[in-house]
């Protein structure tokens, strides 16, 4: 497997159509958080890396432990993590890799999810996202989030 250009810890990954593989932000250096603002793509059927390059950026920001789930064949979303601290806003945002662009994601934008690092996963038509004691849930068909409530037990 061929070596990412730029090494990053922290760092969001995802995979799209089980052809790609494509990875965001994360730290240059872990101690002095050097942020990258890159998004890279492994090519998996080529064996080799490639920088992506923004045609539309309505959102994208350099970040650190984020997280990244796939919506469909055509688009992931990329949420939280932090820009300086471990306390900065979350970020959500859908990344489109046959147009290159990225959009702010509204609800998630508005601070509806705070808490830093956020773990997502997609089962079926759905996409959990929780950062601390919240909880969303997006559909992946309507494109609606609602956030869930989670008790103590």
């Amino acid at each position: 497997m061929a070596s990412i250009p730029t090494p990053r810890g922290k760092a969001a990954a995802c995979t799209i159509s089980h052809q790609a593989v494509y990875v965001f932000g994360g730290v240059a250096d872990v101690s002095e958080r050097v942020l990258l603002d890159t998004i890279e793509c492994y090519k998996t059927v080529a064996d080799r890396w490639e920088t992506v390059k923004l045609i539309m950026n309505q959102g994208w920001k350099p970040r650190f432990a984020a997280a990244a789930c796939p919506v469909d064949e055509d688009a992931m979303l990329v949420f939280g993590g932090a820009e300086k601290s471990d306390t900065d806003s979350v970020l959500a945002v859908e990344f489109t890799p046959n147009s290159s662009a990225v959009k702010k994601d509204s609800m998630l934008a508005a601070g509806a999810l705070t808490g830093g690092q956020v773990c997502v996963k997609r089962l079926g038509k759905r996409i959990y996202a929780v950062s601390g004691h919240q909880c969303l849930l997006y559909n992946v068909e309507t494109h609606l989030w609602r956030k869930i409530r989670m008790e103590a037990k």
